[in-house]
């Protein structure tokens, strides 16, 4: 419960943190009570200067890049790592979708073929678990086709398809 609320939270969280601390805030800027070098030329008379810690400081505005320039001056690399930076975006997203308890194991899946498997109803259970794909019942689908026969057998072909479905998963 608490590691789904921390999901919930964290991705908002980080995109706030990526807006607030923009383009902006990487200007480069002078510590506070510090003042920008001054080049005297010669044959001048220094001007009266305050103490250090009462002159305000100057910042020289700066204009940032634009999204096209920012790109050029990325070159080859810096379009590669976009790349890959939006496929790796893409794919967190699709596992996040498909790698869920919801989806591999839907609920009152188990409940309801254990009902119709305590009743006898086993190839009406076995239908019930191909109607619904997920990896829990791809492997009871397997468990159910094998019924009729001895429970080593049954026992086999879902560890099979158990199997099968992890590969599945690992390859993701």
């Amino acid at each position: 419960m608490i590691e789904q609320r921390s999901r919930q939270v964290g991705l908002p969280l980080l995109l706030a943190m990526l807006l607030w601390h923009g383009p902006g805030s990487a200007e480069a800027q002078l510590p506070a009570g510090t003042q920008p070098a001054e080049t005297e030329s010669v044959g001048t008379q220094p001007a009266e200067t305050e103490p250090v810690g009462t002159q305000p400081v100057e910042t020289q505005p700066t204009d940032g890049m634009t999204l096209k320039q920012l790109l050029r001056a990325g070159g080859t690399i810096g379009l590669v790592i976009l790349g890959l930076s939006m496929a790796m975006v893409a794919l967190i997203v699709e596992h996040m979708l498909t790698i869920r308890r919801k989806s591999l194991m839907p609920d009152g899946l188990a409940d309801s073929v254990s009902s119709l498997v305590a009743t006898g109803r086993f190839s009406d259970a076995e239908r019930l678990c191909r109607e619904r794909h997920s990896f829990l019942g791809s492997v009871l689908a397997e468990g159910l086709a094998e019924a009729p026969l001895v429970y080593a057998a049954v026992e086999k072909s879902m560890e099979d398809a158990s199997a099968e479905q992890s590969a599945r998963l690992f390859r993701k």
